[in-house]
């Protein structure tokens, strides 16, 4: 079973690496354009932390080091884009309790339009997280209960 959990965080090394080589290229394409207003630095900043969340990944997966792979874990976490999956949540809200939408076709088309590439982001990050997370437990050393022997004196103590 270890077998199958190490080759899982190597698979999901593998994703943070296309995913980090992605945002790398998409990096050297906006500073090609970028007027260095604030938004195109954050976007930048962004697309740093995603390179750095990588490279700790990779030092916490081949190394098998426990805090790495956590601090990964925490990054990750703060890597979901929650701001624009409430709104999802709010707009599915509004279509249950509100007049907004005239039918479920609308609404539906709506959120596959705006929401259908978050979906799919916050679904494959949260399932490498997942991933990640089982390959941390398995880093864990195993405790063993060890029986103490006692003295003769507190055994007969005991038997009374």
């Amino acid at each position: 079973m270890s077998v199958i959990i190490n080759c899982a965080g190597y698979m999901a090394l593998v994703y943070e690496a296309s995913a980090a080589f992605l945002t790398m290229v998409q990096m050297v394409n906006l500073s090609k354009i970028m007027k260095f207003d604030m938004v195109d630095v954050m976007i930048l900043f962004g697309g740093m932390c995603k390179i750095f969340c990588f490279g700790v990944l990779a030092v916490g997966i081949i190394s098998r080091h426990r805090l790495m792979v956590k601090i990964w874990l925490l990054m990750a976490y703060a890597q979901i884009q929650w701001g624009d999956v409430g709104k999802m949540f709010y707009n599915m809200y509004e279509y249950v309790f509100s007049d907004k939408y005239k039918s479920k076709q609308e609404f539906m088309q709506e959120i596959s339009d705006v929401y259908g590439s978050l979906i799919g982001q916050v679904l494959a990050r949260i399932g490498i997280i997942l991933i990640v997370y089982r390959f941390f437990k398995s880093l864990e050393v195993p405790i063993k209960i060890v029986k103490v022997q006692l003295d003769p004196k507190a055994a007969e103590l005991k038997a009374k």
